[in-house]
């Protein structure tokens, strides 16, 4: 699907709504894909973008975008 057919297909709800999903499709869109290689200003550039953001845990679809583990979790998770 084209992505001005899944805006069609969203419910119409509101000139808000319809900006914040457009966020969230050019958001995946624009993403950086596993393994490509991103030189040290480029990874700087990316970690200063997410903690810019108000909710810098999740992605724009409320994915988990990181966790912080204490060291019991870790040990436990790698059976130390």
């Amino acid at each position: 699907e084209s992505l001005l057919d899944d805006l069609y297909h969203q419910p119409k709800s509101g000139i808000d709504n319809v900006k914040q999903y457009l966020a969230k499709i050019v958001s995946k869109f624009g993403a950086v894909r596993s393994g490509v290689a991103l030189h040290a200003a480029a990874q700087t550039g990316l970690i200063d973008d997410l903690f810019g953001c108000s909710t810098p845990d999740r992605c724009p679809d409320g994915t988990p975008i990181f966790a912080i583990l204490s060291d019991e979790q870790i040990d436990k998770k790698f059976n130390l």
